[in-house]
């Protein structure tokens, strides 16, 4: 489940994507978690696609408590995080 706020809704769409793809994505459950690659403390990483075919990734803080996650930030995937994505759902480089 995500966790939706005020705040943090302003923040994860700053770059580009809507929390309707946000939604959608992590409905869809094709997404893959990875550790915050800067070693931010309680962040991780979700990458996935939109059920229209659009990677994007999205920060997010574990809420132990709740068993969700809160949106923190998002972008259009990079290719790096793509590829990760890729080797999670199909094995491929």
């Amino acid at each position: 489940m995500l966790v939706w706020e005020h705040g943090n809704e302003q923040h994860a769409i700053r770059h580009d994507v809507s929390r309707e793809e946000i939604d959608a994505m992590y409905e869809l459950g094709e997404w893959t978690v990875r550790d915050d690659p800067q070693g931010r403390s309680g962040q991780e990483r979700l990458i996935g696609r939109t059920p229209e075919g659009r990677f994007i990734t999205l920060a997010v803080e574990w809420l132990t408590e709740r068993r969700a996650y809160r949106p923190i930030s998002s972008w259009g995937a990079e290719p790096s995080e793509r590829r990760e994505w890729e080797r999670e759902f199909f094995g491929e480089d």
